[in-house]
């Protein structure tokens, strides 16, 4: 009897995996960057400052995209399972279970241990982090309960040298919810489903405004990003496409970038609202992508019409925000839609040489941390952490931390293609014996 997924995987599509590598590495990086003080330690340099503000500061866009692209992966792999009864729902919660844990679970000891090594060096926070380090803390965590210290309503904050956990907090209810959608796809379709999301997002959003922020309320106001995910991957298996000409499809993609730099400038009326503008600027450049529909395609007159429009929305912007007061980083702001505006142009008449070509060339670098996305996410920021404060601890520059970037990529493959074959080896034995998970016998 050979123990298997009774369900077997689909394929993996490579600009989704090419995209899951690149947002790993991009939060690593900015980490990095972070960690060694770039953005506000360059004296003298505020255009070098400038450069990497706008360059190497999305993280939180990362972790958006994340999401976008764990709802797209979890529904292209689910949608075709049995969670229409208890068996199927077990069956699924498993297997996601078995995917999350044995690494999360690891990421956390680690953790904790270079927390306690750090502490017994003396090194710069680690003394304080364990003595403000609580009971309810550590249990909230394991349960995927924490979430960031400077959000309100929050059950307990993520930990401190582990600050990329508190996304898996949101994941992990989104996961729950799963079989939800599931039969709101089936029943209503594509456009049940975005209602479905919507509602959802406004109302948790709604409620917090008028009762206060709460943990759950918060994970909700963010659901809309994780079921656009899902929407996009039920279109791709069903061979959908945008009916919107591919001109305006364009320019929607253009104004949402835009609409996404003024929004992240005034959350303080409109909350998670540039949030969820980020999560749909992302949908529609990956239905772009996984469309038949190029932007080679559009005509040259359309071309200009549209980088006309696009100049104007730019003008409006600028009036907009300086009649209002909005925005607090005036040459952050500015440098980040002038560059959004150039980078558009130039994308609409380089498109010539095949714009899908282009990111083949650019992702596939990338695809192959694809696979190991996840262990990248989880385990890189308590080891930059610990070294970046260990070295300067010993009298060696915070910089020679770079060296040490492979050997982090280098474990994180080690935990997802070695440590977790082995966990699941132990995992599903147990699984078949309670029923949760049935097994496969071979044909003879």
């Amino acid at each position: 009897m050979n123990i298997t997924n009774i369900y077997q995987p689909k394929r993996h599509i490579a600009i989704i995996e090419s995209a899951r590598g690149f947002a790993a590495l991009y939060v690593l990086m900015m980490h990095v960057v972070i960690l060694l003080g770039l953005p506000t330690s360059l004296v003298e340099g505020s255009y070098t400052r400038l450069g990497v503000d706008l360059l190497l500061l999305y993280g939180h866009q990362a972790v958006l995209l994340f999401f976008v692209l764990s709802g797209f992966s979890i529904h292209y792999a689910s949608v075709d399972r049995p969670l229409n009864h208890r068996q199927g729902i077990l069956h699924y919660y498993y297997l996601r279970w078995r995917r999350i844990y044995p690494i999360f679970f690891l990421a956390v000891i680690l953790t904790l241990g270079l927390d306690l090594y750090g502490s017994t060096l003396s090194i710069k926070s680690y003394p304080q982090d364990l003595d403000t380090l609580s009971w309810q803390q550590l249990l909230f965590t394991f349960g995927f309960l924490t979430d960031r210290s400077y959000v309100d309503g929050i059950l307990q904050p993520v930990l401190n040298s582990n600050g990329p956990l508190w996304s898996l907090s949101y994941e992990v209810f989104y996961y729950l919810l799963y079989p939800v959608y599931w039969q709101v796809n089936k029943r209503y379709g594509i456009t049940g489903c975005i209602a479905f999301g919507s509602i959802l997002s406004i109302s948790s959003f709604s409620i917090g405004k008028l009762f206060g922020a709460q943990h759950f309320l918060n994970v909700m106001d963010l659901y809309i990003i994780w079921c656009l995910g899902a929407v996009l991957a039920e279109m791709h298996r069903r061979q959908i496409n945008s009916k919107l000409p591919i001109a305006i499809h364009t320019l929607i993609i253009y104004v949402l970038l835009q609409s996404a730099w003024v929004l992240e400038n005034v959350t303080y009326t409109v909350g998670a609202f540039f949030e969820i503008s980020w999560g749909i600027f992302f949908f529609f450049v990956m239905l772009l992508y996984l469309g038949k529909d190029k932007i080679q395609n559009i005509k040259p007159s359309h071309k200009a019409l549209i980088l006309i429009a696009a100049g104007i929305g730019y003008l409006v912007i600028i009036v907009g925000v300086e009649k209002l007061h909005l925005i607090s980083h005036q040459s952050l702001f500015y440098s980040r839609i002038t560059m959004t505006l150039i980078m558009f142009g130039l994308g609409l008449y380089i498109s010539q040489l095949n714009m899908q070509s282009i990111c083949n060339m650019l992702l596939k670098p990338v695809y192959r941390f694809g696979k190991s996305s996840y262990g990248i996410y989880v385990i890189h920021y308590p080891i930059l952490l610990f070294i970046t404060l260990a070295l300067p601890h010993f009298g060696i520059s915070a910089w020679w931390c770079i060296l040490f970037v492979p050997a982090i990529l280098y474990a994180a493959h080690f935990v997802e293609l070695r440590y977790q074959p082995v966990m699941i080896h132990l995992m599903d034995p147990l699984a078949v014996r309670t029923g949760i998970m049935r097994p496969v016998r071979e044909k003879k």
